[in-house]
């Protein structure tokens, strides 16, 4: 009886493991949201600028760009903004210069992509209160939930 218990219950709980969908987590979503922007900027062939602001997002975004075919995605991460949390445990590789490291002040184009993630979407807090300061408007945004987060990718233009 005890065998039968104990053999029903593992088999129990392996269908219940082999029937649970994996978490999706936020690190995970940039290479979606990147494969989006791509096929948005697909007729562009200048270059494109994408702003992260922590170091773990702009890593992620710049394999997943670097990893496709189009190469005219230019990662950046900006450091030190108010307000935006950097997780230390993350960190860009020393001498990885594939990824140039900036402040806010060096944030320019015409139409740039800002990367980052946050509990729900809010255009007034940093990074999009900031950037939207210095002249941008939203044109379109990319999301994409994971572990009580959503992770964004928006597209801004110069207003």
């Amino acid at each position: 009886t005890v065998s039968l218990i104990l053999g029903s219950w593992f088999l129990l709980a392996g269908i219940t493991w082999a029937l649970a969908t994996p978490p999706l987590y936020i690190w995970c979503a940039w290479e979606p949201l990147a494969q989006q922007a791509i096929l948005t900027q697909s007729q562009n062939t200048g270059e494109v600028r994408v702003y992260a602001f922590e170091d773990l997002v702009a890593y992620h975004l710049w394999f997943a760009f670097d990893s496709s075919r189009h190469k005219q995605f230019k990662v950046g991460v900006v450091k030190s903004l108010e307000g935006i949390p950097e997780d230390p445990a993350y960190f860009l590789p020393r001498r990885f210069n594939e990824i140039a490291v900036m402040n806010s002040s060096q944030i320019a184009g015409d139409e740039i992509w800002v990367a980052y993630r946050a509990a729900r979407w809010d255009d007034t807090m940093p990074p999009l209160g900031t950037v939207g300061r210095m002249g941008y408007a939203v044109r379109s945004v990319f999301s994409l939930q994971a572990q009580g987060q959503e992770a964004f990718l928006v597209r801004m233009a110069r207003k």
